[in-house]
């Protein structure tokens, strides 16, 4: 009964909120973009970004593990709540046409969907370990314990005078810490079982965004893209750095995340921010993501200026369109202002 209650925690939040928040950024004037699929993406970009916001400040002022936690659950329940009160008609009508759409789907979209629920529950029967985890897990394994926030040394648990810059402007162990103390799970289930479940599906729901882009109103091709990319992940892992390889054994680890969901769902949207399928909305999206990457991985803040940075060459040379440059540059801010405070933080610890 009680794994029963912790199942149906996880489910609460690493789906039910995700998909209310997503709805309600739907709500911005002219997005126009429906459906479960894109409201779930979204959600779970609102949940990186808040994250980075509350908890990067609390770390760095050092405070108890249990302030950050009740404050970051409290934002998301207000947002899920004001999703219900605003976005109530608008839910139920996509639930209920998501509903309806698996019934009228052509069959390789249900065989990319098969693929894709296999891939997920490998993580719930299997468990992978890997040599990172002796510091990513053992970091949310010890917040958990201690009360802090990078405050302990995860290798020999001893209270460390300064922080670890690298780390802490990153902090996705934390929202490993959020996740097992809202569910009731332990950090190591947490990370090796719980949480990739639900990644390796948002990770495809991402790629299908991808497809919707590139096929719009063609759910075939879609299906299809994601059977390739399915079949492609399957049978990576002759590497241990291929995107496969981060997707299928840990994608638990904030770098994974970033490569396999992240830094795609970006080159998504800033190809539909600087085409004709551009829709208001979209650039605060591409802001969300990129503060997004900065929290799941410290790569995250040198590699996304060097993405939007091709984009905004390439579309400035190509189409001169100045003014859409000019708003790529803009969304490199997060990256920009935490290199700098990393370079503060190094210099005065």
């Amino acid at each position: 009964m009680i794994m029963v209650l912790k199942g149906m925690a996880a489910v609460l939040w690493l789906a039910v909120v995700p998909l209310f928040i997503g709805n309600l950024m739907q709500k911005w004037p002219g997005r126009q973009q429906p459906g479960i699929i894109w409201s779930i993406v979204l959600g779970y970009l609102a949940m990186f970004a808040l994250l980075e916001l509350i908890f990067v400040p609390l770390i760095l002022l050092r405070a108890p593990f249990h302030t950050a936690v009740y404050l970051m659950a409290g934002v998301l329940l207000l947002l899920s709540l004001l999703s219900v009160i605003w976005c109530r008609r608008s839910v139920a009508a996509d639930i209920c046409k998501g509903f309806y759409g698996l019934l009228h789907q052509p069959a390789v979209l249900y065989l990319a969907a098969v693929l894709i629920l296999l891939q997920a529950l490998m993580y719930a029967v299997f468990m992978v370990t890997d040599l990172d985890d002796a510091y990513f897990v053992a970091t949310a394994a010890t917040s958990l314990e201690c009360d802090t926030m990078y405050q302990h040394s995860p290798y020999t648990g001893e209270l460390m005078a300064t922080l670890e810059t690298r780390y802490v402007l990153s902090p996705m162990p934390m929202f490993i810490a959020f996740i097992a103390r809202c569910t009731g799970f332990s950090a190591a289930v947490t990370a090796h079982t719980v949480l990739p479940v639900f990644l390796v599906v948002l990770a495809y729901l991402v790629c299908y965004t991808i497809g919707d882009t590139f096929f719009p109103d063609n759910q075939r091709e879609i299906g299809l893209f994601l059977v390739f990319l399915s079949l492609l992940h399957i049978s990576s892992y002759y590497s241990a750095y291929t995107q496969g390889t981060f997707l299928l054994i840990r994608i638990w680890q904030g770098k994974a995340v970033l490569a396999s969901i992240l830094l795609p769902f970006l080159f998504c949207m800033c190809y539909r921010a600087l085409s004709q399928q551009c829709r208001e909305g979209d650039w605060q999206i591409i802001f969300l993501t990129v503060l997004s990457c900065c929290m799941v991985s410290s790569m995250g803040v040198a590699l996304v200026p060097v993405m939007l940075g091709m984009f905004g060459l390439l579309f400035g040379v190509l189409r001169r369109k100045w003014k859409q440059v000019g708003l790529l540059l803009l969304n490199c801010t997060p990256c920009v202002v935490l290199g700098v405070l990393y370079l503060v933080l190094s210099k005065i610890q």
